[in-house]
This record gives C-alpha cells, structure tokens and sequence, in this order.
C-alpha cells in the first residue's frame, strides 16, 4: 500500500527501526529478534477514504489507515480502549 510519497512498509520502518536507530537504540529497540525487549503494538488496517495533514498542513488523501488494536508492554496487554485513544480518533473516523 502506498501513502502519499511512502510505501506502507516504510512508514512502520520510520516509527520503529530508524526511530531506535537515530537514537542509537539499534541493538536493543526496533526490531524482534530473539533476546531483545518484546515491546509490540498490534495495529489493523480500516480501508476507506481517509483524508490526512501533516504537521506541515500538506493534505492528502489515502485508501488505508492503521489504527491501534493493543500494545503488548513488558508482558501486559493494553487495549487500544482508553477514552483518550476514543476522543483523539473520533474526528477522523
């Protein structure tokens, strides 16, 4: 799938590996890898029309979104329930 300029695959690659990279975390965040800290985010895929802005104002429109499902975080499950989650997406959604 591909969002404006970026590949999806790129777009999770930006918020988890080059994330851990550019802060010299490589080794220990980012990626799973037997032995490494297994702090997951399980995300689903909402097709539709979806209209999205940057920080920048630059809009566009994309076919796809991600939307958070739960977070697996030293062992505990979060579910992606909390209220805040609910009145951040409403908008969009």
């Amino acid at each position: 799938m591909t969002w404006g300029l970026w590949v999806q695959a790129e777009v999770i690659a930006m918020a988890t590996r080059n994330a851990a990279e550019a802060f010299g975390l490589a080794g220990e965040l980012g990626s799973l890898a037997p032995g490494r800290v297994a702090d997951v985010t399980v995300l689903a895929s909402d097709r539709g029309s979806w209209r999205v802005t940057d920080c920048l104002g630059r809009t566009i429109d994309i076919p796809e979104r991600l939307r958070p499902e739960l977070c697996l975080r030293a062992g505990v499950v979060h579910r992606a329930d909390a209220s805040l989650l609910a009145e951040s997406t409403a908008d969009v959604a």
